[in-house]
C-alpha cells in the first residue's frame, strides 16, 4: 500500500499534494480534540441514500372550454382594436395618438404640418427673422412631412 501511495503522489500536482496535506492536518486536529469519531459519523450521515420523493396526486382533467386562448393565434380579429375599459367595456373606438405621424394619411399629415407651422409663426422670435430665414421657414412645408414620416419609423 505504501508503494501505491508513492506512485499516486508522484502523479499529483503541487496543488493536489498541498490539499492532501491540509486534509491530513485537519484529521489530526479533529482526533486531538476527540472528534475523530464525530467526523466519521457525519460523513456516514451525509452519504446515506435519500428517500424517494412522494409522487404527486394526478390532477383532474381540465375542461377544454375553460382554457384561455389567443384570438390573434386563432386568426380572429380583436374587437375594437383589442382595447378594454377598466370595467370591461369595449364599445369605444381604438385610441390613436393624434401626434403619431406614422399613422396619418397624406391629408392629415399636411394639416398637422400646417398647424405646426402656424404655431411657429405665432412665436415672438419669428418677428426677428430676416427675409432669407423666412424663406427657409416657408420651405419647411416641402421637407418637413417626409422628415417626420421617416423619423417616426425609428
Amino acid at each position: 500500500r505504501a508503494v501505491a501511495a508513492d506512485v499516486m503522489t508522484e502523479e499529483l500536482s503541487e496543488y493536489e499534494l498541498a490539499r492532501l496535506e491540509t486534509i491530513r492536518k485537519n484529521q489530526l486536529a479533529f482526533e486531538s480534540m476527540g472528534l475523530g469519531d464525530a467526523v466519521a459519523g457525519l460523513r456516514a450521515a451525509a452519504s446515506r441514500p435519500k428517500l424517494p420523493k412522494a409522487r404527486s396526486k394526478p390532477r383532474p382533467a381540465a375542461d377544454p372550454s375553460a382554457r384561455r386562448s389567443s384570438r390573434r393565434l386563432s386568426g380572429e380579429a380583436a374587437a375594437n382594436g383589442g382595447l378594454v375599459d377598466s370595467d370591461g367595456e369595449t364599445d369605444h373606438p381604438a385610441y390613436r395618438d393624434p401626434n403619431d405621424v406614422s399613422a396619418m394619411t397624406a391629408p392629415e399629415l399636411k394639416a398637422w404640418c400646417d398647424a405646426l407651422r402656424a404655431d411657429v409663426l405665432r412665436m415672438a422670435w419669428v418677428e426677428r427673422l430676416g427675409e432669407e430665414e423666412m424663406r427657409r421657414l416657408d420651405g419647411a412645408q416641402e421637407w418637413l412631412p417626409p422628415l417626420l414620416v421617416f423619423s417616426s419609423r425609428f
